[in-house]
């Protein structure tokens, strides 16, 4: 469970003595929101809603691999947080890692006996 701590508001930059030449933020900064998660860490987040989700899924599935984190809401209500999952680097084998560890003794290499042999085979006893 999340829990919405504040929403940003309006920020507009204002040049000294100059008002026409204020800025308006990104449609995207001005929903900005922080969150607390369950674990108890707090996460920057935008809000959006899922129709907006559905409609550019693939921006915003761009902007979380990008490391960008959404609100998904429906009817102002969160219900979803997009992001995008964690890379898990994989590293090359490490080939002889155990050697030295252990000892294979020389009765490994005899052959097995003739019953074993048959279990194996699946000559059992049955249809000889």
């Amino acid at each position: 469970m999340a829990t919405i701590l504040s929403a940003s508001s309006r920020r507009s930059k204002k040049r000294s003595g100059d008002r026409s030449a204020q800025s308006s933020p990104h449609p995207l900064e001005r929903r900005r929101t922080s969150l607390v998660t369950s674990r108890g860490s707090e996460a920057e987040l935008i809000r959006i809603t899922v129709s907006e989700a559905r409609k550019r899924l693939s921006y915003y599935l761009c902007q979380c691999e990008a490391g960008q984190e959404f609100l998904i809401c429906r009817r102002k209500e969160p219900v979803a947080v997009l992001r995008a999952i964690p890379t898990v680097q994989t590293r090359e084998p490490q080939l002889g890692f155990a050697k030295g560890t252990f000892v294979i003794p020389p009765e490994f290499f005899d052959p097995l006996p003739e019953d074993l042999l048959r279990a194996f085979e699946g000559r059992d006893g049955i249809d000889e």
